[in-house]
């Protein structure tokens, strides 16, 4: 039986969320050179939601939501509130 390294939890968690990342941004810009073996843990990970978003369907968010920081909210703000006069800017 192996040992856990401390802190090895966090690191996958984090690994998982830079893949996700990645998947997007591959989908969005394939140009990107990415290493094969990175590639195949991305399309192993998130096949379908790259699926879903080659059919169309939303799969941006799902991928998103799960990987972004904490700090950013992926919700899109309503613009035409801060529009109105007497809104804080």
């Amino acid at each position: 039986q192996l040992r856990k390294i401390p802190g090895s939890e966090q690191f996958n968690k984090l690994f998982d969320r830079m893949i996700a990342l990645l998947a997007i941004l591959s989908h969005i810009c394939p140009i990107s050179v990415v290493d094969d073996i990175i590639a195949s843990i991305v399309r192993d990970k998130h096949a379908n939601n790259l699926s879903k978003i080659e059919a169309g369907e939303e799969g941006y968010e799902d991928l998103f939501i799960f990987a972004c920081p904490k700090f950013v909210n992926p919700a899109v703000p309503d613009y035409s509130q801060a529009l109105k006069p007497g809104c804080p800017a």
